[in-house]
């Protein structure tokens, strides 16, 4: 039985995508979210805490590496082009993910500890302190038993796959990858930024369950990697679906790349500032 009050919301998206079989949906539902779906070979338990995840070390790195970007490719079928693209550019300050074909940015600041959404169509934003969002993620999942957690939730067993793969999962929800070894600076501010955003998209649209993707991201940094191609597999009621996302990083920003950083920093300070209702509606 689905939960009764937090995941009576965050379920009933995911459970819709396989009553409509729409994979339009599954693509509009993982953008923003398949860098938060991306995991590491890890031989260490599944922690018990998985919404407490430190991001002080994710200050000190923002301070100390050099500015990246990683492009994230969306496929529901990898023999026609990508269903999505997401550009996140990762500086000194702060990270900034652009889905210019949603009209969204999403920025998410270490230093001043808050998320922002912007809508660059309705040229409006929304300010999220990184402290309610635990907070509010944290009381929602209080709300659940232990047997409602589990199913959102890895199993602990991680399985090796041909080609240099690995999975792990549930019998519900299931993440096969390739990892890729890093500087330690990139995974640290990846798995950071993927992590804000998986909070965030666990308590606003398309409201999914973030357990498995917050610990096992906690485990990416620790590995110092990131994976290079996650597949992402949901079973519910005997129907399958599945989202392929291909990950290429760049580590360094040409002009164009800083010209368009800088767009977002104009609009941090030009869009009008709204509610998250306001935001969502």
């Amino acid at each position: 039985m689905l939960p009764s009050r937090f995941y009576n919301f965050l379920s009933k998206p995911m459970l819709d995508w396989f009553d409509r079989g729409s994979s339009k949906q599954m693509v509009a539902s993982l953008v923003g979210l398949i860098s938060m779906s991306s995991f590491v070979l890890c031989q260490s338990p599944v922690s018990e805490n998985p919404v407490q995840l430190a991001s002080n070390k994710a200050i000190v790195k923002a301070q100390e590496n050099s500015d990246f970007q990683i492009r994230v490719d969306i496929y529901s079928d990898e023999s026609r082009p990508p269903n999505a693209t997401l550009q996140t550019y990762f500086t000194k300050r702060m990270y900034i993910e652009l889905d210019d074909q949603n009209n969204r940015c999403t920025v998410v600041d270490p230093v001043k500890s808050r998320v922002t959404l912007l809508d660059t169509k309705r040229k409006s934003l929304v300010h999220l302190e990184m402290s309610t969002i635990e907070t509010q993620l944290s009381r929602a999942l209080e709300l659940m038993s232990e047997q409602q957690l589990a199913m959102f939730r890895a199993d602990g067993e991680i399985r090796q796959e041909a080609d240099g793969y690995y999975s792990i999962g549930n019998n519900m929800m299931r993440y096969t990858y390739l990892p890729l070894s890093t500087h330690a600076d990139i995974a640290t501010s990846y798995g950071d930024f993927t992590n804000w955003v998986c909070r965030v998209k666990a308590l606003y649209p398309p409201k999914m369950p973030p357990q498995m993707r917050l610990t096992l991201n906690e485990m990416l940094m620790d590995q110092s990697q990131i994976p290079a191609v996650v597949r992402r597999q949901i079973v519910y009621n005997g129907k399958s679906e599945e989202l392929v996302a291909r990950l290429i990083v760049t580590e360094s920003l040409t002009d164009v790349d800083r010209s368009r950083i800088a767009n977002v920093y104009l609009w941090l300070n030009q869009y009008s500032v709204i509610t998250d209702s306001e935001f969502f509606k």
